[in-house]
Formats: C-alpha cells, structure tokens, sequence
C-alpha cells in the first residue's frame, strides 16, 4: 500500500520511492511518475495528472466504473488533475492539484470520506472528501486513510476500531476528523496503525498495537504516542502490523510483528520495540507489505526480505527470507511499493513492473488472475488424460503416454518438478514412464506404473513417500518393497495400495489408526492391513482408509470420530481410532468408493449414492446435518456414473451433469454460487464427462476424449487454466512504458 508522503516542499526527488513522488519528466504527459500499491491492485499517476489502475476491481478501487477485475491498467474516470495517490485495502484516493482529495472503492467502513451516502456502497467513480482543500500529502491503510494539512495538521476517516485515526474515539468517521495532539511532515498507514513523522524527526504512531506496530509496548493506543529511541527519521512505511523508519543516516529500523520477519529481527516473535535491520545502509526508500518489508538503494536495485510464499520477495524462489535478498533481474527503480502479497518497482523509463501474488489480477501484466471460476475451464495443454485427482491445493493426471502430469500449489514439492515454485499449467513430473495410475494426499502424489512399481513425491512429515525417511521429496523416490500395486489412495499424511494378491499395505500418519495394520504407530515403509483380501479400489480421507473388495461389500478402518467408518458403532466408541478393518454396515453393492477429511460416500450398483460420517456443513447430501455412523442416501441421486468426495463435499456424475453437495467456500460446487447445499445440486455440465476428482475446494472432471475441466477455487493455479497465481521474479505491467 501507498504507505508513506511527504510535503512537496519537502520531497528529494532525486530519490523516489516510498518516501516520494518521483520527479515529473518534462515533455512527456502519459509518463508514469508516481506508483501506488493496494492491497491486490496498483494504480499509476502520469505526467498529465491521469491516473490508470490494475488489479482487483470488484469494490471499484480501480476508479473506472464498471467494478471489474482488469488485468490490465484501466483509466480512472473523471479525474485528469492527480498530484499524488494513496491505495488501501479496497480503496484508493487521489490529491489534486487544488488540495482536494477524492476518494473510490469500498466504502464499507468510512473510507470515501464524503460524510454521508450509504455506508458499504462501492463507488467505482472518484467522490470528493468532504470539507478537505489543503491537503499536502496522503496515507492509505487497510481500511483508513490519513490526510497532511498545512501547518503539519492531520486528519482520518473511515474504520477507528483500533483508534487508528487517532481521534481518541473508537467510531468510525465518514468524514475527516482531527488526529489529536500530532504536528507532523510525513504519514503511515498500516492495516490498522498509523504513524507520522513528527516536525522534530521523531516518530509517533497510534491505533492497533497488539503485535508491537505501535513500538511502545503491546496494545492500542487512541492518541499519538513517541516510538522510544527513533530519531533523525527521514520517511516511515507502515506493513500490515510492523513498521520500518528510515534514518537520515541511511539505517533502517523495523518494530511490530515478526512471524515472516517482516522486521528484519532473527526471531519469529514480535518485535517490541525499534531494531536496526542488519546490513542495510545508504537505503534511500523503504515499501512493506503485508508481512514482507524492502529496501531501495542510490543504484536503483532493491533488498526485500520476509514472507515469501508468493514470491513477493522477487528473488525468484518462495522461501522465506529473515535478511534482506536481492529482487531479481530489476534496476533502474525510481519507486518501490508493496501491497498485502504483492510488490512493484517503478523504473526510470517509466515502466512499471510487479512481483508476487497475482490474485485478481494484481500483477497487471495481462494474465487472468488466480480467484474462482465459476464455470469449468479447459485445462490448458492437456489432451490425453486417462485418470485424473485433487490434491489440497493441487492436481494431478496420468495421461495416455504414460506420463503423470501436476499443476497447482507446489509449496512441498508436490508437482514433482525438482522445485517448490507453483505452475498455473500442467508439466510432466520428471523421471517417471508408463504411468497408469496417479493419487493425490494433502501436499504429497504418487504414481503407479504399469508393472506395479510405485513412486512417490512432495510432504513426506510422517512418512507418507513410503521410502524409508520422513525427508521431503521434490522429485519421485520409490516405495520400498512395492512392485505389485495396482490401486493407490493417498489420504492427508499417509498412503495405501492394493497389490496383486488382493491384499493392501499402507504407510505414514497413523496416530488414528489409518494404516489399518493394528497400531497407532507412524510409518516410513509399507506395512500389512489386516485381514483384508480381494480388494479392488481404495479410498483415503483425513485419517480414515477404505477398501472396495470384488464382491461389493467395503471396509474401512482409522479415526471414527464423526462415523466415517460406517460401522454403526455407537457413540460412546467413537472416539477409539479402529486400527483394524471394520465392514460398512448395510453396504454390499459399492462399485466406487471415496473418502473426504470426516466423511465417506459410495456408489451403488443401482447409481444410487450412499454416504456416511460427519455433515456439519450437508456433505452427506441427505439433507441432514449431524454425524451419521452408518449409511444414509443422497437425495436426488439415481444413475449416477461416477463418484468424487472432497473435503468437506461430494460429486457424483449424473445423467451428464456433475451434482454436488457440502462446503462451498471456493465455488467447488459449480451452482454459480458460495453457499453450502446439503443435497445435490446441478453444477456443471460437462459433455462426456467420465470421472470426477475433488480436492478441498476445487473439482475436475475427465471426458471421453481426455480432456479436463476444472472449477472452483484458483488460489494456487490448481484449475490449470493458464490463470497466473503468482510471479517470482518482476513482470511488466502491460501498456505502460
């Protein structure tokens, strides 16, 4: 977020940056000078006054009118006189050349300033902030926004909860309202802090101080309030819940929450009060995001360092970073600014290019982003699927060439590919040949191939790879002593497979008993579940494994907590992990069977479907909530054609039409909607679709002619569209210099 301004009388444009507006090119009106980053959209002002913005759009903080998403910069309506920017949360304003501010976005708490109006109206148009005509400078938080007057008088509007608009009150204000007791030169804005330079080079700072923002202490503070031992500050930039100054002396000094190492300190807990950041000096600008902090120096190249998940440090990895790391491939920066999980550089030609999270759309570079879809999209590249699952976040195929192919989240080395970096299009998994078979855990795969050998991949924490060691794996290692599979179930921490002979093993997290093998013990190699013979098929959910034996009946063994087992126990037993195989009651006619984190479902003979287990939120499809210890049938469900059960949901192909119930937070249902169903409902019609995968919040269909559809949740490319989740490295934000 545009998290710290300065007066103009007192801006180095020689410098720009986070602590100012660079210097305007003469001769050049469509230029970019000056950059601004909110939470997952960016906005440049031109030379002219112009202002085009990028990203989320959906509150109107892109100012263009129509409350969109846009991949690419936008032109914000009706404004052509901007002097400088300030974006927040879902927010942004602008200062114009009179000392006016205009505000556009989400207004759910205050944030337009206008005084009056509905609160929570969006307003995809500029709107003035009322009674503000000598505005010099301006700062953005989550959701507040902080002016500069003249004489060094500030004031706030929008959300108070946490007394960050420093009016010692807690109720948010529609309009400006006076910070008390503060004359300053410079403004911050955190997620719900706000600190200022105070006339005499100190910093003081009010609002939200529970993880330490506020560098006095833990606790809020409705009135501003010294930062001990910061003097001589020369700009100040404002992160989520940390805060960094920048010396005259060229040092920088963080304090605030420190779980990623947003402020630079070497341990994980928050930073109470100001700590020199080692190895930074001569810093000419700072820019921090939601837990990630950076650093411009004279040469115009850049040190970030903390959360890195997303690549929003820009060194081209996803590792996290507790000293600052150079930003790749990028020089020549004139600004630099960083929003919730993303961060952008302006450059001396004008160009401005982003890093980090792309959620809708935030990188600007023309790639849709990672949010939701709807409707189910062709997986891009891939032609030749014969089976395909849903991992957590991530997915897999086997195709007809033998390969298995992964997209998605890749944070444990689930995709496979030697690397932790995720990919929002399939890439074959290195090494692997005449594959006929692909499962998928939480954060780990395998794959089986044709003559039984098993290879397995990703989080390996409890033993899950089935290769001897609880070491992460980011490329295929085989299970040992496995040589005969012909079926595989991959469950949250551990793995099954069913063998030639009929019989299964299994290995991994076996606390609640999932291995089947009579213990509650972890382990790292495959080991015998008793008693079970002629099996065909396997299921693996949270902590809970099935087998669907030849003649049609099931067994199921591991946690019973909620009655995943489907035995009929009652309740009183529950809780005893069932570390041996336990018949399904009243179930002898299953051709499929499938397992979510506390529930299961299988298909009948008659295309009837039947689940069992837990149903908080109607993932029985029986219209019932509550923990069912034996089976029950889903409503509406006659020829149903093929079977998929998620985490918290079920789908069931039927009559060419993927029905689904239970948790629908990522659109994973396919109904156009996010709402919960606990029977069927029709989601997505999807021609010659032959098999269902479910992952938590994402689901995949297989056609006849092996093509995959994916919808529901995007967050980490797992629908394999094409959607760019993330960029490690700077990406050019298009139609600009």
């Amino acid at each position: 977020m545009k998290t710290n301004t300065d007066p103009p009388d007192e801006r180095d444009a020689a410098t720009g940056g986070g602590a100012s507006t660079p210097a305007a090119s003469a001769g050049d009106p469509e230029k970019p000078v000056e950059l601004a980053v909110g939470g997952q959209h960016a906005c440049v002002r031109r030379d002219s006054g112009a202002v085009m913005c990028w990203g989320r759009g959906v509150d109107g903080q892109l100012g263009d009118g129509r409350g969109r998403d846009s991949a690419r910069p936008v032109a914000v309506a009706e404004l052509r006189d901007a002097v400088e920017l300030a974006a927040g949360g879902r927010h942004t304003c602008a200062r114009r050349s009179g000392g006016q501010v205009v505000c556009w976005g989400s207004n759910e708490l205050g944030q337009r300033g206008d005084g009056g109006g509905r609160r929570g109206a969006t307003s995809p148009r500029p709107v003035a902030v009322r009674g503000l005509t000598d505005a010099v400078a301006l700062a953005s938080g989550d959701d507040h926004v902080c002016a500069l007057r003249q004489a060094g008088r500030v004031v706030c509007w929008g959300s108070n909860r946490d007394g960050q608009l420093g009016s010692n009150a807690r109720a948010v204000a529609v309009a400006p309202t006076v910070a008390q007791g503060v004359a300053a030169t410079a403004l911050t804005a955190g997620a719900s802090h706000t600190c200022a330079r105070a006339t005499q080079g100190q910093a003081v700072c009010w609002g939200g101080g529970r993880r330490g923002q506020l560098g006095a202490g833990a606790g809020a503070s409705g009135s501003p309030r010294p930062v001990p031992g910061v003097i001589g500050v020369e700009s100040l930039v404002a992160g989520a819940d940390h805060t960094c100054a920048l010396t005259s002396w060229g040092e920088v000094l963080c304090w605030g929450a420190n779980d990623e190492a947003q402020s630079g300190a070497p341990v994980a807990t928050p930073v109470a009060g100001a700590t020199k950041v080692a190895g930074l000096r001569d810093v000419v600008a700072l820019a921090a995001g939601r837990a990630h902090s950076c650093a411009q120096f004279p040469s115009g190249r850049a040190l970030c360092w903390g959360a890195n998940n997303l690549g929003q440090l820009g060194d081209g990895s996803m590792t996290r970073q507790t000293a600052p790391t150079s930003v790749a491939e990028l020089a020549g920066i004139v600004e630099l600014e960083a929003g919730w999980d993303h961060t952008c550089a302006l450059t001396t030609g004008g160009a401005v290019r982003c890093w980090g999270s792309n959620d809708h759309s935030a990188l600007g570079n023309g790639a849709p982003g990672n949010t939701e879809r709807m409707q189910a999209a062709p997986v891009r590249g891939l032609a030749d699927a014969t089976q395909i699952q849903a991992g957590e976040r991530f997915t897999c195929s086997a195709t007809a060439s033998g390969q298995a192919i992964c997209w998605g989240a890749n944070n444990a080395g689930q995709l496979g590919d030697g690397s932790n970096l995720g990919r929002a299009t399939p890439a074959p998994v290195p090494g692997l040949q005449d594959v006929v078979e692909v499962t998928t855990g939480t954060n780990h795969a395998c794959a089986r191939a044709r003559a039984g050998v098993v290879y397995c991949w990703g989080d390996n924490a409890t033993g899950q790879l089935g290769d001897g060691t609880t070491k992460q794996r980011r490329t295929p290692v085989a299970v040992l002593g496995l040589n005969d599979a012909t079926a595989l179930a991959a469950g949250t921490g551990h793995t099954c497979a069913a063998r030639r002979t009929g019989r299964v093993v299994c290995w991994g997290a076996n606390a609640e008993g999932q291995l089947g093998d009579g213990s509650t013990v972890d382990r790292t190699k495959p080991v015998v579940v008793t008693g079970i013979q002629g099996a065909r098929a396997l299921a693996a959910g949270g902590a809970h494994t099935c087998a669907l034996q030849a003649s049609g009946a099931t067994q199921c063994w591991g946690s019973n907590k909620r009655g995943q087992i489907g035995n009929g126990v009652g309740a009183a037993n529950l809780a005893v992990p069932q570390s041996r195989p336990a018949a399904v009651q009243k179930l002898v006619d299953a051709v499929e069977v499938g397992a979510g984190a506390l529930h299961t479902c299988a298909r009948r003979r008659t295309g009837e479907v039947a689940c069992w287990g837990h149903s908080s939120q109607g993932q029985l499809g029986a219209g019932i909530r509550g923990d069912w210890t034996t089976r029950v049938p889903v409503k509406d469900i006659r020829s149903a054609s093929a079977l998929a059960v998620g985490d918290a949901y079920s789908c069931a192909i039927s009559n060419g039409v993927a029905m689904c119930w239970g948790d629908n937070a990522g659109g994973q249902l396919g109904d156009g909607t996010r709402a919960e169903k606990d029977v069927p409902v029709a989601g997505q019609r999807v021609k010659g679709a032959v098999q269902l995968a479910a992952g938590k919040r994402h689901a995949c269909a297989r056609t006849s002619n092996q093509r995959v559809y994916c919808w529901g949740d995007n967050s980490d490319g797992q629908l394999g569209d094409g959607s760019v989740s993330f960029s490690t490295k700077p990406t050019k934000v298009l139609d600009l210099p």
